[in-house]
């Protein structure tokens, strides 16, 4: 992830935009160097529009049960491009 994404999720989070639980699950999610490229693009979508309440609803917990992912849902109110497969590939 490049350092002025980091900073935009950083900013959000000082201004209380992000929670601080979707920060942290955030940012280790975007460390992954293995990270599939449409994730990567739906994610870049995300903090470029400045979508922060999507964010939070994706990332404020880990779940209990199921995939194991750091999301509250998987596909939330803003579908980006790479996830309805117009890109990010």
């Amino acid at each position: 992830m490049s350092d002025s994404k980091t900073e935009e999720i950083k900013r959000a989070k000082e201004a209380e935009e992000l929670y601080p639980s979707s920060y942290d699950n955030l940012l280790e999610i975007l460390e992954n160097k293995d990270l599939p490229q449409w994730i990567s693009s739906s994610l870049d979508e995300l903090i470029s529009n400045q979508e922060w309440q999507e964010l939070n609803n994706r990332f404020h917990a880990n779940l209990a049960f199921g995939t194991g992912g750091m999301r509250g849902r998987t596909i939330g109110n803003v579908i980006t491009k790479a996830e309805q497969g117009g890109g990010g590939r």
